[in-house]
């Protein structure tokens, strides 16, 4: 029987240990309970759960009707918080469960408290502007409840008054502006509120990236307590943080060195208050390096599984965007390419000529260093096909290192199937690293919705033996003659000129030798559909 005695004897003392080591707040609404007040001036059609008498505290704002102002409020009674203040619990949070479907920027859904030394109620926490997961727009309790954190309250400066007058609330306002509100709703259940002694090192907050760039990124936050020193971890984007510091800050704000160009990265920051006491991590925040200058020989082949390459930018001139796919409705004849690119993969670049039509839609390439190329060229494929109707205009603009220079190449026509094009760069003055930008203008000329022009393997290297003529043009049609132009590449000689009748395929040989653009060819018949192809000559085997 003693052994039994001394058994029950030293279990008390644990249980006496452990109670007194337990949370001295941890206090669950209970709902329903006719100790909370309801207040406020709402429309009591739209008050679908009321917490004195029911488990939930929910409004239908939709309900309420248009033109009605209704605010609403549930309210705690007198949760005495001395008790937790003298057991040095000094972190108050709120948790619970709710739904909410949000509807406009200017409704208010928060957690407040009472301040009773100003006799006022003070926010603590305001819910995101942003919907729960599947939130329906009425019967609120019957969707899916979500979890919510208060987030730390702290009472360490609270007064007697403020600690035994402790209340708080639930609060929604349709429209804090004053004006009447019309939107959706919300459904709470019991909320619980508990205390905790705060660590002894506390976490820092309000982590941010000051500065990013292609090697480097500056970071700072705000140190709640007195360390001097904290540990950063910055791990790739989507990884696991280790938990251990890949740099040791003893500055606010710090800079750390070493990453990747172009890269997605993460940063969490710990603060270190010495002798092995470290706060909580916090983060993640993520930050993107910028892309540093590409060395040529470069090539863009948009492999990037639908996605916009890091370092190429759109979308300056329009809201329109280039889409990256591996077809397109309308690129090529209906989506039939006739043939492929120099790539292995299969995505491409395209703008979609569907409604709206938007001038200028563009897509900028990353700098480029071309110093390392003794004949430096830019080439690109295109296809493009009206399908009979009229085609967008498309252009190509290549950045010098100082000035942009204005449609080195231009094209609104059909393109035999995927065509090769090759820019010759010698004439500009390159005085530092470059970059072609493309656009696509939908002149919303009947029927032009068909033609999706669309680009690939963008490169900048060595140029050719011999380029190929860009540019070409035919006008000045008359009856017996055409005049025709093109732009010449460095090193041609002279052009050959090929005029067959529509249908008929090109025999490879010159029917016209030109000497320069533009050139008339003469000797047509009237009233005859032609077509003609262009080769430039550069001399020798060229």
């Amino acid at each position: 029987m003693r052994k039994i005695t001394l058994c029950l004897i030293a279990l008390c003392t644990f249980l006496i240990s452990w109670l007194g080591s337990a949370q001295v707040l941890n206090q669950s609404a209970n709902w329903p309970d006719a100790n909370w007040t309801i207040t406020g001036s709402y429309n009591a059609a739209a008050f679908d759960a009321d917490p004195t008498t029911d488990a939930n505290f929910s409004f239908n704002d939709d309900a309420s009707g248009n033109g009605n102002m209704d605010d609403i409020a549930a309210e705690s009674p007198v949760v005495d918080l001395t008790a937790a203040f003298n057991a040095g619990e000094t972190w108050i949070s709120l948790t619970g469960n709710h739904v909410y479907n949000w509807f406009a920027a200017t409704e208010l859904l928060a957690i407040e408290y009472w301040d009773a030394d100003a006799s006022a109620w003070v926010n603590w926490y305001s819910f995101a502007a942003v919907d729960t997961p599947g939130a329906p727009f009425a019967n609120y309790c019957g969707g899916t409840f979500v979890a919510y954190d208060s987030g730390v309250l702290d009472i360490s400066g609270f007064s007697a008054t403020q600690l035994s007058g402790f209340q708080y609330r639930l609060y929604f306002d349709d429209n804090t502006t004053g004006a009447a509100g019309w939107n959706y709703g919300f459904c709470f259940e019991s909320p619980t509120i508990m205390s905790e002694t705060p660590p002894t090192c506390l976490s820092p907050s309000a982590l941010v990236v000051d500065f990013a760039g292609s090697d480097t990124a500056t970071f700072s936050w705000t140190e709640n307590g007195t360390a001097t020193s904290w540990n950063l971890e910055v791990v790739t984007a989507g990884s696991t943080p280790s938990g251990s510091a890949t740099d040791v800050a003893n500055a606010n704000p710090f800079s750390v060195m070493g990453l990747s160009p172009s890269t997605d990265y993460e940063v969490y920051v710990q603060a270190d208050c010495g002798g092995g006491d470290l706060s909580e991590w916090v983060g993640p925040v993520a930050f993107t390096t910028q892309c540093s200058v590409f060395t040529a020989p470069f090539t863009a082949d948009f492999e990037n599984g639908g996605t916009i390459p890091n370092c190429w930018t759109q979308g300056a001139s329009n809201s329109e965007n280039w889409v990256f796919a591996t077809t397109g409705g309308h690129v090529g004849n209906a989506g039939n390419f006739g043939g492929t690119t120099s790539a292995s993969g299969g995505f491409l670049a395209y703008v979609d000529d569907s409604t709206p039509d938007n001038l200028g839609t563009t897509l900028v390439s990353p700098l480029v260093d071309v110093s390392g190329l003794v004949a430096p060229t830019l080439s690109f494929y295109t296809i493009s096909n009206n399908e009979g109707n009229s085609n967008v205009s498309f252009s190509v603009d290549f950045f010098d290192g100082t000035a942009w220079n204005i449609g080195v190449y231009t094209s609104n026509s059909n393109t035999n199937n995927w065509e090769q094009v090759f820019i010759d760069l010698a004439p500009y003055t390159i005085t530092g690293p470059v970059q072609a930008r493309f656009i696509v203008s939908e002149d919303n000329v009947g029927g032009d919705f068909y033609d999706d022009r669309a680009i690939d393997d963008i490169t900048f290297d060595e140029a050719p033996s011999c380029f190929d003529p860009i540019n070409v043009s035919v006008d000045l049609i008359t009856d017996s003659t055409a005049s025709i132009s093109w732009t010449s590449g460095t090193g041609t000689v002279s052009t050959n000129i090929e005029v067959v009748l529509s249908g008929v395929a090109p025999t490879g040989t010159a029917t016209d030798v030109a000497g320069t653009s533009p050139y008339t060819v003469s000797g047509l018949t009237p009233a005859t559909n032609y077509q003609f192809y262009i080769q430039a000559d550069c001399g020798g085997n060229g």
